[in-house]
């Protein structure tokens, strides 16, 4: 990245969308209210207009970085951040994130939504190396509220399937298979998702729910960070191979992807520094 000002916003396809989806759900709302319908779907309704609006506005968002600092812009607000006086990073949801200055009485917040969002965390780890603190023992986790989600979705599934399997006289065989077999895929995306990662020494411990791996750094043949656009939204991930062929996906962890590419390049520095990208 070179020394001009930058500036990072949203997709504007991703703004589009939630626009649209704020005017459909509000179209709806308004539409069944005329029509005597279950309150329950009004609020449904009304849930996913007022959410779809906030985002929407919350997506003219942008963030500017030069050699002084950086500053966020929205409807709601603008912050600006020196360099010099960022402390350290807090995880939020979706693998964003804010910095806190060292006063603690000012953050900045950056969404991991924006357009070139890893040149950003790749510019700000070459100035603050120590953003995220160091890799030593250091453990990260499986997001809760992901899997709780993932759980949720194959249980709506299975029941479904359950469901099709009682409906008399004749069961829904076609559909029984297609939700259980679904629900059942989840479920096991699940016990193989990594549930905690743990760093001990020149060694990356990956337990899952059901089984674990033990990574030697030396044994890394590559890292290197995925990202894909789905919808104008982003989506994350960080991808590990060894020299053995084997291939590890890490993302939607509760302390959030940055810390973790922070935690593994400094990993890689130190015991491996051919496998580093």
């Amino acid at each position: 990245m070179n020394n001009d000002r930058r500036v990072f916003r949203y997709s504007r396809l991703f703004t589009v969308i939630l626009v649209a989806a704020a005017l459909l759900f509000g179209g709806l709302l308004v539409v069944f209210l005329f029509q005597d319908p279950e309150p329950v779907l009004l609020i449904v309704f009304a849930v996913f207009a007022l959410a779809s609006g906030f985002y929407a506005l919350m997506s003219f968002y942008n963030l500017t970085l030069t050699e002084e600092g950086l500053e966020t812009w929205n409807f709601f607000r603008r912050s600006r951040m020196r360099w010099e006086d960022v402390a350290h990073a807090e995880p939020r949801p979706w693998d964003s994130f804010r910095l806190v200055s060292r006063t603690g009485d000012s953050r900045l917040y950056v969404s991991s939504q924006l357009v070139g969002y890893f040149e950003l965390i790749q510019e700000m780890m070459r100035r603050k190396p120590d953003l995220w603190g160091s890799e030593q023992n250091r453990s990260f986790h499986a997001s809760w509220w992901m899997t709780g989600f993932l759980v949720v979705v194959a249980a709506f599934f299975l029941y479904f399937a359950g469901q099709s399997l009682l409906t008399e006289p004749d069961p829904e065989w076609g559909i029984a298979f297609l939700g259980g077999g679904l629900g059942l895929i989840l479920i096991f995306a699940v016990l193989r998702l990594p549930r905690r990662i743990r760093f001990e020494g020149s060694q990356l411990l990956i337990q899952r729910w059901i089984g674990e791996d033990l990574i030697r750094a030396e044994d890394v043949e590559y890292v290197k960070v995925a990202n894909q656009s789905v919808n104008g939204g982003a989506y994350h991930r960080l991808e590990l191979k060894t020299t053995a062929g084997k291939a590890f996906t890490f993302n939607n962890l509760k302390e959030g992807l940055p810390p973790l590419i922070a935690a593994i390049d400094q990993w890689l520095k130190r015991y491996h520094p051919k496998a580093r990208k």
